[in-house]
């Protein structure tokens, strides 16, 4: 009867020193700083959104969180590192619109856009406006029109990259519009905006969270707003639609994305943790002055929403005719 108590006695101190072991690599599991890539310049609206959020998790998570920029060829660049990273939740990604719009525009991208991400949240989206440098003679969309359709192939517009949304709603609006435009790709919002106001450009989308302070000090003028409801930040820019273009309706979001085969427990984890991010009053009222509305749903209907997008930015790209590289 001894040699069976002593075997218990074993094996239980056994499996106590196992959980011992095992505790701590679990506890220390949430120490670990998470990646957050942000495939986008700095100095972007998107990289302030990353910033932004990437302190709100810091608090939710109770972790260091490390904001990396890896911008380049769309944001896939940056992208294509997140889906090669482990798949214990320690690498999350901030992508945008362009996320969908890419594989109708690359043929040869490394990674798949929906089999290869593991959505955690769509985060919200916001508006594009049309902006023009204050020497081109339009105030307003039938001008900007009368004005292309006058002077063939003379207008440049620039956009922060290739396949951006900000690129897309561009080629769209030479479609709707029947006009002639010439495309100016730059490398960042930055150097799009210094070549917009210096004239080397004449007119580009951007968000209009970066343009509301070069509208309001008239350093560039607002044409119209992207989608069919105006925005909360420049409320008196008429949209493209109230303009003449019934169907133009275009805005950008921005999701959380991790690799593909992320555990479930992990998923619903994070995805709870970046919600709470979203409910932090400094949060709410900080993307409230970008004008960014904000969602936060769960892993489930991010990853319907983005199937959906895809199906609707194929069709648009399709239609638009934007067969880039």
């Amino acid at each position: 009867m001894k040699t069976p108590f002593r075997r218990r006695c074993f094996q239980a101190l056994v499996a106590a020193s196992v959980l011992s072991t095992l505790a701590p690599v679990y506890a220390q599991d949430s120490d670990r700083p998470l990646r957050f890539i942000v495939p986008l310049s700095p100095g972007s609206t998107g990289d302030m959104v990353g910033r932004t959020l990437g302190q709100a998790l810091n608090k939710t998570m109770n972790r260091p969180v490390v904001v990396e920029n890896i911008p380049g060829a769309g944001g896939m660049l940056g992208t294509a590192q997140m889906v090669r990273a482990a798949k214990d939740g320690s690498t999350l990604a901030l992508v945008t619109s362009t996320h969908v719009i890419n594989p109708n525009i690359y043929k040869n991208m490394s990674f798949d856009t929906i089999k290869d991400v593991t959505p955690i949240s769509i985060i919200g989206g916001s508006p594009g406006i049309l902006l023009v440098n204050p020497k081109l003679p339009v105030h307003n969309l039938k001008e900007l029109i009368a004005y292309a359709k006058a002077n063939p192939g003379q207008l440049n517009y620039g956009s922060s990259g290739n396949g951006t949304s900000l690129h897309l709603l561009a080629v769209m609006l030479a479609q709707e519009a029947k006009i002639e435009m010439m495309h100016v790709p730059y490398k960042g919002n930055a150097p799009l905006l210094a070549d917009l106001i210096g004239g080397q450009v004449q007119l580009a989308f951007q968000s209009t969270a970066a343009a509301a302070p070069l509208v309001k000090a008239g350093t560039l003028r607002p044409i119209g707003i992207s989608t069919t409801s105006r925005s909360r930040i420049l409320p008196d820019v008429p949209t493209l639609a109230e303009q003449g273009l019934t169907n133009f309706n275009l805005g950008s979001w921005m999701a959380i994305l991790g690799p593909a085969g992320m555990p479930a427990d992990v998923v619903q984890r994070e995805n709870r943790q970046v919600l709470e991010a979203l409910a932090l009053p400094e949060v709410k009222e900080w993307f409230a002055a970008q004008d960014f509305e904000l969602v936060g749903n769960s892993p489930a209907d991010a990853s319907k929403y983005l199937q959906s997008e895809l199906v609707k930015h194929t069709k648009l790209v399709q239609e638009s005719g934007a067969k880039l590289q």
